[in-house]
This record gives structure tokens, C-alpha cells and sequence, in this order.
């Protein structure tokens, strides 16, 4: 029993008289290491010193190549390839220093390793860390080995933001080391992915709640049939189905005017036309009254007031112009484009709108579009919140100003109902260069934390999301519903027509097809009409005259050319 108690005690001394072996000892260690961002640590040390005699040297060797190496009290450098520092005694048998150097580092910025060693020739009772890295970190991301071991759980320390504290007391004796890895390519969760997962989220399910209440449609059933919309123009269709007129439309509109009888196209040779007014106007529409005096009006100079007094009263004006007979080649362009400068803003007047739309829906597409810059400003904000560069911020704002611009324009000129759309194609290509410059400008900061793809991508959808319910607002009124599911019903008897139904149609109208064809180009199903008229024997129409002798298909190229001919003249003259 007394030589265990013995040899309890002996073991117990042993530590303490291993770590005042020397002629000091220091009693505390505190130690501040700033990672910089060009992966240099800077470091300062603050000792805490006991001597056991008067006259002793602190001894200090560096592993690693040092420099701004300084001690408060002065120093004396023992031998220059093994880095071993002598650290004048003060004359006190109990002083504390300050040592500060800097130390490179080959870690890359995914990962970082700070050792913290007992590169004295001496014994350190107790250790105090305060490690500043370049951006901020998680509790879950950070480890301590000591000689290999892991002992995360046996040190005392927290994380804020990017600065680790903590405290070893277990004693380090000469050669010692205790590192710390932190790792930032893990999952993990933090204040900066976390609001870009919940807040596109929240701003999401928002966006649907409006879009319930002022976006979804009035639903009315579809029923196929053949009937023309009565007393609607292409141009009343355009407006319900889409919401605006575009230049596409009024195309569809120029053949309109021509089957009803008040204009005659004619293609002179390829790529240029001509047209004739084959009467006066006799019918009690504003949009073909207009339409047809703007396009021969012999005066190239118009003003809008007085489009806007027929638009507001729906009547002729009282003041009848002559107007000429013939437009030719060179001033066609010129011509037209004076009707869709003109006729445009008229026809896409609010009170036209308002009988198809709700007005009042239409403002609540400016929230979605905020809800979309918030989230797409939050996205590229990651990175500078991540690397604690806030006065970046503004980058942010212009990126996001920009991407939305491109993302709204994008879903603006996406018409579902045409096959064929260029600016369609032009704006999705940009709207990837967008999506790529962003995923570039993050690539950083998904490695650093693979939850960040993870909040990219749910941003991502949720943008997505949001824009296809902006693009499906505003809410038609009742009348407007009821339009749109008869238009759907004629759009659905073309795309399904056979032989059987056409001569069904053409039994009541002999001019059927071509009644429809203007209709067609709204809704993005023309060539199935001109499918159609190859299945019939119809006369030339009169409204039209091509260079060489009719068929189907030279009639269709001939549209197109025309169209193309109309959209390069706005272009250039723009």
C-alpha cells in the first residue's frame, strides 16, 4: 500500500517537474495569428515568463523562413540557418515579452492550417489562441490534432464570424504542437447561405400568392370550333392573348386590311412591294380607319393627337384629307414605318387594355420584378459577404440591374404561341451569358461551401419560378377569359384541321382560309393554314400580286418576304 501511494505521487510530480525543468517557464502563452489574404500569417506572441535564476535566455527556434521578426525587449540571433533567437533576460525573475513575426503559408483558400507550437526551450503552462482568418467560418469546420490526435473536444473555443478563440491548459512542453485545421469546401450552414435559401423561398411563395389573386385566368372551357371572332381584329386578339401589340402584329394586320378588301400588295420584284388603296374607308372600326389613313396619308408628317382623338371618341374625324392611291417601292418603308410609330402607343392604350385585363393586376407584376432584383442582389452578394467585403456591395446592384433588365426583357419577347421568334433566341442567348457570368462569380464561394450551390440553385429555380408567373400576369377580366378560350378553341380546330372539317368551314365561307390567315399569324399557326390551302382549289385573292405566276408556296415565301422586308425598313430607319 505505501509504495503505491508512492508511486502515485511520483507520477502526479512528474509533469511538474518536466515543465520546470529549465530555467524558466512560461506561465501563459498568448498567441494572435491574422491569416492575411495573401496567405501570410502574421503573428503575435505574448509570454508570460517565471526564471528560475537571474541570468537566463529565453531560447526560440522558427520552423519556418520568418520575417518583421521583433521582440519588445531586444534579441540576439544565435545561428541564421536554424532560425534560433535569444531573447534577452530583463533582470526580473518574472517579465513577459511580445514577439512578433510573420510566417508564410502554402495552404490554399479552401483550406487553412495554423500551427500553434512550443518552439521555446522551455515549457508553456497555458495556452490562449485568437486566430483571425479572411472570412468567416462555422463552429462544424474547425478541428484541433495535437501529435496526430484529435482533441477538438478537449479544447475550450468559439467561433465568430471569422475569429477563433480558445484556451489549452493541459500544458505544452518543448516541441509540442497543436494545429488547427479549418475547412471550408464542407457543407455547412451560416448566416449568409441561409438567407439565400429562405428569402428567394419566402419571396417565392408570395410571388404565387399574388399571381392566385391577380394572375390566374377565369377558367373557361375550350370547345374546337371553325367560327372567325366576331368583331375582333387581329390586333383585339394580339391584345388579348398577349397581353401588348408588337410590330409582328401589325403585319398580320396589313393582311387583314388587304382580304377585307381596302388594300392591294403588290411584289414588284424580290424584296420590293408596292401598295394600292382600293377604296375609301366605309367601315366603323377605329383601328382600320386608322390604320389605313396613316399608311396613305400623303403627308409624311403626323401627330399622334389626332390617332389619340379617333382612339377616345371611336369616330372619323370630322376633317376628311385626301389620301393617295399608291404607295410605291421607295416610299413604303417610310410609310410604314410612320404607321407603327404612331399606331402603336394608340393601340396599346390602357383603356383599350383595361377590357381585357384587370389594370390593377398589371401593377402587381412590379413586385415580382422587385422580388427577382432582391434575389438576383442577394446571389451576388454571397461572395463579398463571405470575404467580409461589404464596400463591394455596389457590384452587386449593378450586376443585379443589369441581369434583370436582360431576365424581364428575356420573358417579354417570348411569345408561346409562335414558332418562330429571333429576339426570343437573342435574348435567352443572354440570358445564359447572365446565368454564366453569375455561377463564374460564385465559383469561389461554392468552393469554399458546397451548401452555397445548394442556395444558388434554389435561387436559381426560384427565379425561374417567379418570371414564368410574371409572364402569366396580368389577370383578364371575365370578358377577356372568354375571349381567350374561344381563340384557343379556333387556334385548336387549324392545328387538328382535316379535310373533312375544312370543307365543313369553307361550306359556309368559301373565302375561309384566307378570312383566317391573318388571324393565324397571332397565333403562331400560319403555316398550318397554308397547309391547308394546298388542300383546296382557291382562286388568286384579289388583295394580292405576286411577280411570278400563284401557287401556295410562292404566296407563303412572298408573305415572308414582305415581313422581312417591313421588319429590316424599321431597323435601319430606327
Amino acid at each position: 500500500m505505501k509504495k503505491a501511494i508512492i508511486l502515485i505521487i511520483f507520477l502526479l510530480c512528474v509533469p511538474v517537474i518536466c515543465l520546470a525543468s529549465t530555467d524558466y517557464t512560461i506561465n501563459e502563452y498568448n498567441v494572435d495569428i491574422t491569416v492575411n489574404k495573401d496567405n501570410n500569417y502574421d503573428v503575435i506572441e505574448n509570454i508570460d515568463v517565471s526564471f528560475h535564476k537571474v541570468e537566463s535566455l529565453i531560447e526560440k527556434e522558427l520552423p519556418y523562413k520568418v520575417s518583421d521578426f521583433d521582440v519588445d525587449s531586444g534579441y540576439t540571433l544565435e545561428t541564421k540557418d536554424k532560425k534560433k533567437y535569444l531573447i534577452n533576460n530583463k533582470g526580473e525573475l518574472d517579465s513577459k515579452y511580445k514577439i512578433v513575426y510573420t510566417l508564410p503559408n502554402n495552404d490554399d483558400h479552401t483550406e487553412y492550417r495554423v500551427d500553434i507550437v512550443n518552439n521555446f526551450n522551455s515549457s508553456i503552462m497555458k495556452t490562449v489562441f485568437n486566430i483571425n482568418l479572411p472570412s468567416s467560418i462555422t463552429k462544424e469546420n474547425v478541428s484541433f490534432l495535437y501529435e496526430g490526435e484529435d482533441i477538438t473536444d478537449k479544447i475550450e473555443y468559439k467561433v465568430n464570424g471569422n475569429k477563433i478563440s480558445g484556451t489549452y491548459d493541459k500544458g505544452l512542453l518543448q516541441g509540442d504542437k497543436i494545429t488547427l485545421n479549418v475547412k471550408y469546401n464542407q457543407a455547412y450552414i451560416n448566416y449568409a447561405n441561409s438567407l439565400v435559401i429562405i428569402v428567394p423561398i419566402i419571396l417565392t411563395i408570395i410571388s404565387y400568392y399574388i399571381w392566385k389573386q391577380y394572375g390566374k385566368d377565369l377558367k373557361v372551357n375550350v370547345i374546337k370550333s371553325f367560327a372567325l371572332p366576331k368583331d375582333l381584329t387581329p390586333l383585339d386578339i394580339a391584345l388579348v392573348k398577349n397581353e401588348v401589340i408588337s410590330e409582328d402584329d401589325m403585319f398580320a394586320f396589313l393582311i387583314y386590311m388587304s382580304n377585307k378588301g381596302y388594300i392591294r400588295i403588290n411584289e414588284e420584284k424580290n424584296n420590293e412591294f408596292s401598295l394600292e388603296r382600293l377604296k375609301d374607308y366605309d367601315g366603323e372600326n377605329y383601328q382600320e380607319e386608322v390604320f389605313l389613313k396613316s399608311l396613305f396619308r400623303k403627308n409624311l408628317k403626323v401627330t399622334l393627337a389626332e390617332y389619340i382623338d379617333i382612339f377616345s371618341s371611336k369616330k372619323q374625324l370630322e376633317k376628311e384629307e385626301a389620301l393617295e392611291k399608291k404607295v410605291n417601292t421607295q416610299e413604303f418603308s417610310y410609310k410604314y414605318k410612320r404607321v407603327l410609330t404612331n399606331l402603336l402607343p394608340v393601340f396599346n392604350n390602357k383603356e383599350e387594355k383595361s377590357v381585357y385585363y384587370e389594370l390593377e393586376s398589371d401593377k402587381k407584376k412590379n413586385i415580382l420584378i422587385a422580388f427577382v432584383a432582391i434575389i438576383l442582389v442577394l446571389i451576388t452578394l454571397i461572395p463579398f459577404i463571405e470575404v467580409n467585403k461589404l464596400y463591394l456591395f455596389p457590384l452587386s446592384i449593378i450586376y443585379g440591374v443589369i441581369a434583370l433588365k436582360v431576365l424581364i426583357t428575356a420573358v417579354d419577347s417570348i411569345n408561346l404561341d409562335k414558332k418562330v421568334n429571333s429576339n426570343k433566341g437573342y435574348m435567352i442567348f443572354w440570358s445564359i451569358i447572365v446565368t454564366l457570368i453569375c455561377i463564374v462569380l460564385l465559383m469561389f464561394t461554392f468552393k469554399r461551401n458546397l451548401v452555397y450551390t445548394v442556395a444558388f440553385l434554389v435561387s436559381f429555380v426560384c427565379v425561374i419560378i417567379i418570371l414564368v408567373l410574371y409572364k402569366y400576369m396580368p389577370k383578364r377580366t371575365v370578358y377577356g377569359s372568354k375571349v381567350n378560350a374561344k381563340i384557343e378553341g379556333l387556334k385548336l380546330f387549324i392545328d387538328t384541321c382535316d379535310e373533312d372539317n375544312l370543307k365543313m368551314a369553307m361550306k359556309k365561307n368559301k373565302n375561309y382560309l384566307y378570312d383566317l390567315l391573318a388571324y393565324s399569324y397571332i397565333m403562331g399557326n400560319s403555316d398550318k393554314v397554308f397547309n391547308l390551302l394546298k388542300m383546296v382549289d382557291l382562286k388568286i385573292p384579289s388583295w394580292y400580286s405576286l411577280k411570278d405566276d400563284f401557287t401556295v408556296v410562292k404566296f407563303n415565301n412572298s408573305l415572308n418576304r414582305l415581313k422581312i422586308v417591313l421588319k429590316k425598313a424599321k431597323e435601319e430607319l430606327n
